[in-house]
């Protein structure tokens, strides 16, 4: 249904003028006393009138508030370089106390699987409110990353803990490195659910001889994306990041 505006008044209109526009449109005819059929006008209802102007703002982002941080993981956490070096002074800065610990040559099933429990060593001694994991430089070469999924949930699901308020979780994806069959980080993205994601694949970061490590420079540049993805919850885009790999 359309609504009908009426213009009531007196009008002096030429009949050439008339019969004009009467020749493009057929006016509705007005059984209401004192108007002139001739004038009435179609106007769109309520509900078909759209503000092309107007956009919803995005609701603001909830910063995490947290004051012990623990960042674990393979190699790639840095020990007491590269992205580590790089990620603690952020965090000190910020108030909140961070704590790192790297372990050589971890994949995702024998970090899940560790004998010595060394994520749950680690939780009980730290007693963080927020984990940070570096998981999957050692698995990139994986045909099938899927046969991961039940592994990554339990990690997952050892980080949040039992608790009456589960832990803040981020797990940070791998940076791409030859031959990387770009096949995991998706994979991860899709299973590290209620941890944040935080996809590497595309940044160029600068390596060690090795071409797998970040170099200290390297892990500046890495620090700065996460610790932005951190603060605002959303991807920075600049010149360290490159579509398509970051090897």
């Amino acid at each position: 249904m359309r609504n009908r505006l009426y213009f009531a008044g007196v009008f002096t209109i030429a009949p050439a003028a008339l019969m004009a526009a009467c020749s493009h449109a057929s006016p509705v005819v007005s059984h209401e006393a004192g108007v002139d059929a001739s004038l009435v006008i179609d106007a769109p209802a309520t509900d078909d009138v759209i503000d092309a102007g107007f956009e919803e703002p995005e609701p603001e982002y909830a910063h995490p508030q947290v004051h012990r941080v623990l960042h674990l993981g393979d190699s790639t956490v840095g020990f007491a370089g590269g992205l580590t070096k790089a990620l603690r002074p952020m965090f000190t800065d910020a108030g909140i106390k961070y704590y790192g610990d790297s372990y050589t040559a971890a994949g995702i099933q024998s970090y899940d699987d560790d004998k010595d429990k060394r994520l749950a060593v680690l939780l009980k001694a730290f007693k963080p409110d927020m984990v940070i994991i570096n998981m999957g430089m050692n698995n990139l070469t994986v045909p099938h990353p899927e046969v991961l999924v039940g592994h990554i949930k339990s990690i997952v699901k050892k980080i949040l803990g039992d608790g009456p308020v589960p832990r803040l979780c981020y797990w940070i994806g791998p940076p791409s490195w030859r031959p990387d069959r770009r096949l995991l980080n998706p994979v991860l993205e899709a299973s590290t659910a209620p941890c944040a994601f935080f996809n590497s694949s595309n940044l160029m970061l600068e390596r060690q001889k090795d071409k797998v490590h970040p170099t200290d420079k390297g892990g500046e540049v890495w620090a700065k994306h996460f610790f932005y993805f951190f603060n605002t919850g959303k991807e920075l885009i600049d010149d360290d990041v490159v579509d398509g790999g970051g090897h």
